[in-house]
């Protein structure tokens, strides 16, 4: 076993007063997706469990801001990774670096998805109860397809398979390049 990707998220559900497309400064312990923006072994920041049979843990979550503005539904949902919650055994290969990166990429996937429904659903601002489905589904999926990258990858071990998560995973990424966090 090479890796495993914790899936802790985060869902605010806003029906007030932030705007939540306003930049935020102040310092985090988190890194937003970004395409120009790889992972690099430096921020993977946590101590390494010794005990853990896996070789690197990534820790992602998808941050979901909404709120409702004279009915209209104003929506930010990003894929962030925790530095420090993240880890690593090995900082000395890349190709266990690259198997980390897609499970970042793939919770990109799934914020994309995520902000793609949300803003298509019609008086959203009067269907809290259908926001939640579809996030709750939403999340499922993602933790499945985790779930099922390292499974078919065998944990990043497999390069062939690692190869065609790659292909897979770009295409999603373009396809959905639309509903990416514009910040």
């Amino acid at each position: 076993m090479l890796s495993i990707n914790i899936i802790p998220f985060l869902f605010t559900w806003f029906l007030g007063f932030e705007n939540p497309a306003a930049p935020v400064n102040y310092i985090t312990d988190e890194i937003s997706w970004k395409a120009s923006r790889r992972l690099t072994w430096e921020d993977f920041k946590a101590k390494a469990d010794d005990k853990d049979p896996l070789h690197a843990l990534t820790a992602t979550n998808i941050d979901m801001k909404a709120k409702c503005d004279n009915g209209e539904l104003k929506v930010k949902v990003e894929s962030v990774f925790s530095t420090k919650e993240s880890w690593s055994k090995n900082k000395q290969s890349e190709r266990l670096l690259f198997h980390e990166q897609l499970h970042f990429d793939i919770t990109e996937i799934y914020a994309r998805r995520l902000y793609k429904e949300l803003t298509s659903l019609k008086n959203a601002c009067n269907n809290t109860e259908q926001l939640n489905k579809i996030a709750d589904r939403v999340f499922d999926e993602w933790k499945k397809q985790e779930d099922l990258y390292d499974k078919e990858t065998n944990h990043g071990l497999d390069q062939e398979k690692m190869k065609v998560w790659a292909g897979k995973i770009n295409l999603e990424l373009k396809s959905l390049e639309a509903y990416a966090d514009k910040d």
